[in-house]
């Protein structure tokens, strides 16, 4: 359910056009993805290059998989353990990001989320993404300590 600050943000012109910039940087990668793709093909057939990208799309399907369900098992361990697990909690979110980067078609995209992969680079994202707030973290902490994993 979306909260009433979530939504009083978008009456913030400085959010919105923080979001803004947020859409424009992503459309910067189906751009460098057309200019690479007009390159590579007078070096490669089209249909070489089409194949080369979904096998990528798929690799990075299985890759981005690995590495949020190893996050979220990981998380569950230390949850049980009655440890608060901050950093996954971000590198989690990064993750995410990662994975979405590794899926979307594209040799940019794909190696961004390979970068974004990296540790410390993917809780930096997640930090990004989340915007540090503890708070919300420690709710979702205590919520998920009442189940059984």
């Amino acid at each position: 359910m979306l909260e009433m600050q979530g939504l009083i943000r978008f009456f913030d012109t400085g959010f919105i056009l923080k979001m803004f910039f947020l859409v424009l940087l992503f459309s910067l990668f189906p751009v460098a993805e057309i200019f690479i793709l007009i390159k590579a093909s007078e070096y490669f057939n089209i249909y070489l290059l089409t194949s080369m990208i979904m096998v990528l799309s798929f690799l990075g399907f299985l890759i981005g998989y690995a590495h949020v369900h190893s996050t979220i098992k990981h998380i569950k361990r230390d949850i049980n353990e009655g440890i608060f697990p901050e950093k996954k909690f971000f590198a989690l979110a990064g993750k995410f990001a990662a994975a979405a980067l590794l899926i979307v078609p594209g040799i940019g995209s794909f190696i961004a989320g390979l970068i974004i992969l990296l540790p410390g680079i993917n809780i930096k994202t997640g930090k990004l993404l989340k915007g540090g707030n503890r708070q919300k973290m420690k709710e979702v902490y205590e919520y998920l300590k009442l189940y059984d994993f």
